[in-house]
């Protein structure tokens, strides 16, 4: 299912993506939720509209018109030219039917689109997180290794699969 698209945050969305913040259904048993600060988003959404060229988020929207999860990106410290990306489909009930994976494929063209040195994006998931591994892989991803106890959850080292997306796998549509 490839009828999704990608589009930033109003002021209207920012309620929504504060309660999905907060929201543990949104994360599933792989992650925790971040929580959030409606005057700390508002505040941040005021200064850069939640995109900028070092990180950003996006609402995920089926069509017509329905916001069902968020990508966001962050570029890597070490190295300039990597960037890293998540997508979190927040309607349970709209989980499994190739959403995340047509959102992974609208991120890589966002970011190869819109970051010209960008060379690779990186995504990193809960080993256990098979769902999101078969997302990854369907959306042309190839994973990369894995990384030991890198993430800490409920108390537990968790290890977390690496996928990598390089711009040379990339295909711009065609006009």
């Amino acid at each position: 299912m490839d009828g999704i698209f990608l589009r930033p945050l109003c002021q209207a969305d920012l309620d929504l993506y504060c309660r999905w913040q907060a929201d543990p259904t949104v994360f599933g048993p792989y992650d925790a939720p971040a929580g959030c600060s409606l005057q700390h988003l508002r505040m941040r959404y005021s200064k850069t509209g939640m995109l900028s060229d070092k990180a950003g988020c996006l609402l995920v929207i089926a069509r017509p018109a329905q916001p069902v999860g968020f990508v966001q990106y962050c570029r890597h410290c070490a190295d300039a030219w990597v960037m890293w990306g998540s997508v979190f489909i927040a309607i349970p009930d709209m989980r499994g039917r190739g959403l995340g994976t047509a959102a992974h494929r609208s991120l890589c063209a966002y970011v190869f689109t819109r970051f010209p040195a960008i060379h690779k994006l990186e995504c990193w998931t809960d080993r256990e997180n098979l769902a999101e591994q078969r997302a990854l892989a369907k959306a042309g991803f190839v994973h990369e290794g894995t990384l030991r106890a890198r993430n800490r959850l409920r108390g537990a080292f968790r290890d977390m699969a690496v996928y990598g997306f390089i711009r040379t796998q990339w295909r711009e549509p065609a006009p």
